[in-house]
C-alpha cells in the first residue's frame, strides 16, 4: 500500500542533493562492549550492568532497567549530531512486552525534560511498545511506530538532518517524521531550529540502551551501527537484508479465516419489542445522592450542594466550568457489558459532562465520555430525566465516574446513579423493516468517525491493535450499530497526514484493519465507507519548504499551495488546504489512494464506496478562496479563459499580486475554474467507483459551517458561495454523478458547548444564529437536486485538558483522593447531546427544508451514547421508507412535514415534526395504509401524536396520497 509515485514525483522535485553515509561506528557486542570500528574512540566510557550473550549475528548486549545498565562512548568522530542514522537490531526480554515504560537505545545526555531545541538525539520506546525517533527541533517534531508485542528481533533505524527532522525505519517499513503539519511558515521558520545546541555537554558522548544511565532498555542489542549521514529507506532495506529469512516480517492476517472460526457475532442479541434498550440486566450497585458525602468516596472540585426536584433530592456541582464531583468504585471487570443510568434534575439550564474511567494511573480512557444538555434553548420537564448509556467494560476493577459542569452557568447534577451488568453480554438489534434496495442502497443511517479514534470506544484488548483484537472490536461495534439502528460505519481510511498503514498509523490500528470490518460486516448485512480525511501529506521530501524556495518563487512548482499573502499557509480547521489539489502530484496521489480502497474492498459486499471529509484544510479540494495561487494554476487558468493575469511571473511574492488581480478583477471566472478543476477530478472518481462496482457511491462531506467568525457568515447564499470558492460545484454533481451523496453539515453542539474561552472568540449574536441557521432553507441549497441528499450532524465534542494537572494547575489533581485512588483522565472530548426527545433534533430538522436519504452523526467518540431509545425508533421509521427522493405534501401545520413517493408497487409517506413542541396531526388516511415498520392497519381518519421531533411512516396502496384535515391539527 505505499504510494511509491508519490516518493518518486517528490524526489524529481527536490533539488536536494544528499551525502551518501559513511559509516562512523560499529559494536557487534559479542564479547564486549569495545566497538569493531570507530572513526572517533571505540572505547567505552562506561559499562556499568551489561552482559553479553547470544545475539542474531553472534553476540548481542544484553539490558535490564533492574540493574540500571548502560554503557557510554565519546561522541566525537563517531556522531554527527547535525545529521546521521543509527541503525540497530533490538529484541524485547519477554517479561517486558506488557511494560508501558519508556525505555531508550540510544541517547545523547541532554535532560530529556529540556531537550526541546538543543538538537539531542533520542531514539526509545515511548510508552513500551513505540519505536519513537527524536532530534529535538524546536518544533519537537518526531517519528514513531509501534512494534507488535512480542520478543523477536526486529531492525530499527533511526535518520536525522537537521534540516528536516527525524525519520524511521522499522522492520524495512519508513516512517517519516515532522513533514506533514498546518503551519508550514512556522515550521520553515521555527520548528526545524536548534536555538539551545550550543549547551555545554550536550555532543561529548552518546549512550546505548539508557538515557544518560535511565531509562534502561530491557532486552538486547545487536549489531550498532552509526553512520554520518540519513541511510534512506534503500540503506535500510540493505541491512535489514543481512539477516536474510531471520529477519521480522509482517505477516497480512488472515481476517477471512478469523472470521469464518468465529462465526455468529457474540454481541448481538434478537430484537425486543422495545428497540434501544439493553435486554435483561442484573443491578448491581446504585448510589442515591441526597446528602454530603453520599458515598465515602464521594470528592469535588469547586462546590457541592444538595438540592431537591419535586422531593427527589440531587447533588449538584458549582456553576463555573470545569466545576466537578467523581466517586470512586469497583465492577466486575469479567463481565464484558455493562449499562450506567445516570439520574439528574431538568429543572434549568445544564451542560453537564458525564465519564466513566479507570481509577488509577491509565490515562486514555476513552470507553465512556458522554453529557446531556438541557434547559436554556430547550424546554425542561420539571422532572427527573434518565441518561442510559452502554459500558464496554475496561479490563480494570476500580472506576470513577465525574460529572462536570461544561458551560458557566449550566451546573452538573445528579440525584442517583446506577450499574447494571447485562446478563447475556450482547445487545438486542433493533428490528428493521426495509423496502427494496435500489442501487444496492436503502436510507441510511450512519456511525461517522471525524478522528480515527474507534479504538478507544470499546475496551477491546490491546486497543485494537492485534488482528484479533481489531475482529472483536468490529463485532461490538456491530452490535452497538443494530442496536441504535444505525447500518453505515464510516471512518477514516486516510486520516490527518494519510493512508492509515504500516508507515502511518495513528492510535495503533491493527495491520489491514479495515479488512476486519469487511469480513464481519459482511455477515451482519451492515456498510462500511472509509473515508478521507486528509489535511497534509507524510512526503519524503521536506525540501519542497525551504526558505531558499520560498524566497525565490521556486516553491510555486510544486504542490504546496501557494495562499493570497504570497506564502505558504495552513490552518487544520480554518484553511486553506496545504496542498494543491491542482498539481499532478496531489491529483496522482488521489487517484491511487482510491486504488488502494477500491482495491481493498470491492470484493465484500459491506465496502459501500468512498467518502471526502471537505473541511476547508482538506486537501481535496482548494478549501477557500484564500489557497491556490500558483503559477500552474494561473498558466492553466490563462489556457482555458483566454484572460492574462498581468503579473511578473519572476516576482518572488506574485502569489500575492495572483490573488489580488484575480479577485478584483475575474473572481467569478476564477471560482468557477476552480470548480472545474476539484469538481471534474471527483466525477471522475466517482466515475471510478461506478466502474469497480455499480452500487459503489462516493460521499461528499461539506463541513464548511466551521465558524462564526468568517466572512459573509450571515449572507443568505454562505453555504453555497462557501462550496463554490473551495471548488465544489454541487449542481454539476448532482447533473453529471448520480452515484454521489452529497452532505450538508451541521455541528449541533457549537451554540451550547463553545464560549469566548473555546475555540475561537465568538460573539453572542453570532451564536445565536449558528444555532439557527440550519433552520433556514439556504442552508440545504447544497444537497439540493442531489440523487443521495445526506445530513451529516459532526459533534464539536467538548473539548478541554481540565484533568491534567500540568496543563491545570488550578484543578488538574483536585479529585485524586486519599492516597491518590483517582488519577483523573486528562483530556475530555465528550459529545454532549439535548436530553431525552430533543437529542433527536437535528435528525428531525435536515427534514424541514427537503428529504434526504442519508442521516449521518459523528466526532471523535461514538456520539449517541445515551439517546438510543429514541434514535432506534427514529431509524426504524426512516429506514423502512423507500431510498428516493420523496415530495413534500401541503400541511396546515408548520412545525409539520409530510411526504410521499410511489416505489416498487406501494404508495410510501412519512409525518416528521421538525420543532421542540408536541403536535397533533389529522390525516385522513389512502386505502389500505399501515404504520411501519410495526404494520398496524391505520384507520381511514387518524390523528397522530407526534412528540417533539418524531418521526412516523407509513405505506398504502400505489398512488394514495395522505390527505390534510385542516380543523385536526390540534
Amino acid at each position: 500500500m505505499r504510494l511509491t509515485s508519490l516518493y518518486r514525483i517528490a524526489c524529481m522535485v527536490s533539488a536536494t542533493c544528499v551525502a551518501e553515509p559513511q559509516l562512523l561506528f560499529r559494536a557487534s557486542f559479542d564479547s564486549s562492549a569495545t566497538a569493531d570500528f570507530a572513526k572517533g574512540s571505540p572505547n567505552p566510557v562506561t559499562v556499568s550492568k551489561v552482559t553479553f550473550e547470544k545475539g542474531l549475528f553472534g553476540g548481542a548486549a544484553r539490558f535490564s532497567p533492574a540493574s540500571a545498565s548502560a554503557i557510554a562512548y565519546a561522541l566525537p568522530g563517531n556522531v554527527a549530531p547535525e545529521r546521521g542514522a543509527v541503525s540497530m537490531w533490538i529484541r524485547r526480554s519477554p517479561e517486558s512486552l506488557a511494560s508501558k515504560a519508556n525505555a531508550w537505545l540510544f541517547s545523547t545526555p541532554g535532560p530529556f525534560g529540556s531537550r526541546i531545541g538543543t538538537g539531542s538525539l533520542y531514539f526509545w520506546l515511548w510508552t513500551g511498545d513505540r519505536i519513537r525517533g527524536d532530534n529535538s527541533n524546536a518544533g519537537d517534531l518526531s517519528a514513531a511506530r509501534a512494534l507488535p508485542r512480542d520478543d523477536a528481533w526486529h531492525h530499527v533505524v533511526f535518520d536525522w538532518d537537521r534540516a528536516w527532522g527525524p525519520r524511521l525505519h522499522v522492520d524495512g517499513v519508513t516512517v517519516p517524521g515532522g513533514t506533514g503539519g498546518h503551519k508550514p511558515m512556522k515550521r520553515v521558520r521555527e520548528d526545524y531550529t536548534y536555538p539551545l545546541a550550543d549547551k555545554p555537554g550536550l555532543f561529548d558522548r552518546f549512550f546505548v540502551g539508557s538515557s544518560a544511565g535511565h531509562g534502561a532498555f530491557d532486552g538486547w542489542i545487536d549489531d550498532l551501527r552509526i553512520y554520518s549521514a540519513p541511510l534512506g529507506a534503500s540503506g535500510a532495506r540493505r541491512l535489514r537484508a543481512e539477516a536474510g529469512g531471520r529477519a521480522y516480517h509482517e505477516s497480512s492476517p488472515d481476517y477471512a479465516g478469523m472470521s469464518a472460526t468465529r462465526g455468529a457475532n457474540p454481541y448481538e442479541a434478537s430484537p425486543l419489542e422495545t428497540p434501544g434498550v439493553p435486554g435483561k440486566t442484573t443491578l448491581v450497585r446504585e448510589w442515591r445522592f441526597d446528602g454530603l458525602p453520599p458515598d465515602p468516596a464521594f470528592r469535588a472540585c469547586g462546590p457541592a450542594r444538595i438540592g431537591n426536584l419535586g422531593g427527589t433530592a440531587y447533588v449538584e456541582a458549582g456553576d463555573k466550568r470545569g466545576d466537578r464531583f467523581a466517586v470512586t468504585f469497583d465492577i466486575d471487570d469479567k463481565a464484558p457489558l455493562h449499562v450506567f443510568e445516570f439520574d439528574y434534575p431538568d429543572d434549568r439550564k445544564r451542560t453537564m459532562d458525564l465519564i466513566v474511567q479507570e481509577a488509577g494511573g491509565y490515562k486514555n480512557d476513552y470507553a465512556m465520555q458522554v453529557g446531556v444538555l438541557t434547559g436554556d434553548d430547550i424546554p425542561v420537564s420539571g422532572r427527573i430525566r434518565t441518561h442510559r448509556c452502554v459500558y464496554w467494560t475496561r479490563p480494570s476493577r476500580r472506576l470513577a465516574f465525574v460529572a462536570m459542569t461544561a458551560r458557566d452557568g449550566g451546573a452538573a447534577a445528579l440525584s442517583a446513579v446506577r450499574l447494571y451488568r447485562v446478563d447475556s453480554a450482547s445487545l438486542p438489534a433493533a428490528a428493521m423493516k426495509e423496502p427494496a434496495k435500489r442501487d444496492g442502497w436503502g436510507r441510511t443511517m450512519a456511525l461517522y468517525y471525524e478522528d480515527a479514534a474507534v479504538n478507544y470506544d470499546f475496551s477491546v484488548a490491546d486497543e485494537g491493535a492485534t488482528p484479533e483484537a481489531a475482529i472483536d472490536m468490529a463485532d461490538r461495534l456491530a452490535a452497538t450499530m443494530k442496536y441504535t439502528g444505525q447500518n453505515l460505519f464510516a471512518y477514516p481510511a486516510v486520516w490527518y497526514d494519510g493512508l492509515i498503514g504500516r508507515s502511518y498509523n495513528p492510535r495503533r490500528h491493527a495491520p489491514d484493519f479495515l479488512s476486519a470490518f469487511y469480513e464481519r460486516f459482511d455477515r451482519e448485512g451492515l456498510g462500511v465507507m472509509p473515508l478521507i480525511n486528509q489535511n497534509s501529506l507524510y512526503l519524503p521530501d521536506p525540501d519542497w519548504f525551504t526558505l531558499a524556495n520560498i524566497e525565490s518563487g521556486a516553491i510555486h512548482a510544486t504542490p504546496v499551495s501557494i495562499s493570497s499573502n504570497g506564502l505558504p499557509k495552513c490552518h487544520i480547521t480554518l484553511g486553506p488546504a496545504e496542498y494543491n489539489i491542482a498539481h499532478p502530484v496531489v491529483q496522482a496521489y488521489y487517484s491511487r489512494l482510491l486504488d488502494i480502497l477500491v482495491g481493498q474492498g470491492a470484493r465484500h459486499p459491506s465496502f459501500k464506496g468512498v467518502g471526502l471529509h471537505l473541511k476547508y484544510s482538506s486537501i481535496a479540494w482548494f478549501g477557500n478562496l484564500e489557497g491556490g495561487y500558483n503559477d500552474y494554476c494561473i498558466e492553466s487558468f490563462e489556457k482555458a479563459t483566454g484572460v492574462k493575469v498581468p503579473v511578473d511571473r519572476k516576482d518572488p511574492a506574485r502569489g500575492r499580486l495572483y490573488a489580488e488581480w484575480l479577485l478584483a478583477n475575474e473572481r467569478e471566472r476564477w471560482i468557477k475554474w476552480r470548480c472545474d478543476v476539484c469538481t471534474g477530478f471527483w466525477i471522475d472518481m466517482a466515475a471510478k467507483l461506478a466502474a469497480a462496482r455499480k452500487d459503489l457511491k462516493l460521499w461528499i462531506n461539506d463541513i464548511c459551517v466551521i465558524d462564526a467568525s468568517m466572512d459573509g457568515f450571515r449572507d443568505r447564499d454562505y453555504m453555497r458561495r462557501t462550496a463554490l470558492e473551495g471548488g465544489l460545484d454541487a449542481l454539476r454533481i448532482a447533473r453529471e454523478a448520480k452515484n454521489v451523496i452529497l452532505g450538508q453539515t451541521t455541528l449541533p453542539a457549537d451554540y451550547r458547548t463553545t464560549d469566548g474561552s473555546l475555540w475561537y472568540l465568538r460573539t453572542e449574536e453570532n451564536r445565536e444564529y449558528q444555532r439557527t441557521m440550519h433552520l433556514a432553507e439556504p442552508f440545504w441549497d447544497f444537497t439540493r437536486g442531489a440523487a443521495w441528499p445526506a445530513a451529516h450532524q459532526h459533534d464539536r465534542y467538548w473539548e478541554d485538558a481540565v484533568g491534567n494537572s500540568s496543563r491545570n494547575t488550578g484543578g488538574g489533581d483536585a479529585l485524586a483522593g486519599p492516597g491518590r485512588d483517582l488519577d483523573e483522565h486528562d483530556w475530555r472530548v465528550s459529545t454532549l447531546n439535548y436530553a431525552g426527545e430533543y437529542a433527536m433534533a437535528h435528525f428531525a430538522e435536515a427534514l424541514m427544508h427537503g428529504d434526504k436519504l442519508v442521516l449521518s452523526k459523528g466526532g471523535y467518540l461514538i456520539g449517541t451514547y445515551g439517546m438510543e431509545d429514541v434514535l432506534a425508533p427514529f431509524a426504524q421509521a426512516f429506514r423502512s421508507l423507500p431510498p428516493l427522493v420523496m415530495k413534500t405534501l401541503p400541511c396546515g401545520n408548520p412545525s409539520l412535514r409530510i411526504r410521499r413517493a410511489d416505489y416498487d408497487g406501494k404508495s410510501w409517506f412519512y409525518i416528521v415534526n421538525v420543532s421542540k413542541t408536541k403536535q397533533l396531526a389529522t390525516l385522513d388516511m389512502p386505502e389500505g395504509a399501515e404504520e411501519l415498520p410495526s404494520g398496524r392497519k391505520a384507520a381511514r381518519r387518524e390523528t397522530l401524536e407526534l412528540p417533539p421531533y418524531a418521526l412516523r411512516s407509513f405505506s398504502a396502496r400505489e398512488g394514495g396520497t395522505p390527505l390534510w384535515v385542516q380543523d385536526g391539527d390540534g
